[in-house]
């Protein structure tokens, strides 16, 4: 019998679309600005310091950080003491001036991803000078799917206060 916390998801893959209010070139640029991502990446509850934050954008590159959980009530709902840290680290894939970001991150067993796992973020044109965004995550456990959606739900809202405050 397949344990349900390793198993695959049905599709293996999270996929979101969003639309961000701001034109692509500023959308791609936050989710490519180590000093930018360090405003708004991670689920709420974390923050990521800026010096843990270091991206070189090529083929072969880094995408690494550190988030670290400050919410107490987060951290008491996950069992966890505030100020524990959560390496964020990945090889770059792929990467198109403001339309591509690919990166892979090696297996983490240990919080539950036993297989390097891909994400593809797409940055295009939307209406009215916005950016819709495509994030294709995977392959993901049955387990870990649901909170990758809404971890990227939550960084998308951060990413989404971070743009109107501009």
């Amino acid at each position: 019998m397949t344990d349900p916390s390793t198993a695959p998801a049905p599709d293996r893959d999270v996929r979101i679309t969003h639309v961000a209010d701001a034109p692509r070139d500023i959308v791609f640029h936050v989710w490519t600005d180590p000093e930018e991502v360090a405003r708004w990446w991670g689920p709420h509850g974390f923050d990521v310091p800026r010096e843990s934050v270091n991206i070189e954008l090529r083929p072969g590159g880094r995408y690494d950080m550190v988030m670290k959980l400050v919410d107490p009530e987060i951290a008491s709902g996950m069992g966890a003491e505030v100020g524990v840290e959560f390496s964020d680290s990945a090889e770059v894939v792929e990467v198109k001036e403001g339309e591509l970001l690919v990166i892979r991150s090696e297996p983490q067993p240990q919080i539950g991803l036993p297989e390097p796992i891909t994400t593809r973020v797409e940055f295009a044109d939307s209406a009215d000078g916005r950016t819709e965004i495509t994030i294709i995550s995977g392959p993901h456990t049955g387990q870990m799917a649901p909170n990758a959606k809404a971890g990227f739900a939550q960084q998308l809202e951060k990413l989404d206060s971070l743009l109107a405050s501009r």
